[in-house]
């Protein structure tokens, strides 16, 4: 398997994708020539009724 610098993706990117995906999420970068990379992050929410709390 190639190293994330070998496929064109930075250490950061791909620490962020690991990231997501131990959240439960996705988490893509997509790029066009001339268009600018749009990196897109996609993680599960908690129940209304549970967020912010802790224990």
């Amino acid at each position: 398997m190639p190293s994330p610098q070998q496929r064109g993706v930075g250490v950061g990117l791909a620490s962020m994708a690991e990231r997501a995906a131990e959240l439960g999420g996705t988490f893509t970068v997509a790029d066009a020539p001339g268009g600018g990379t749009v990196i897109t992050a996609v993680l599960p929410g908690r129940a209304a009724g549970r967020a912010g709390r802790r224990g």
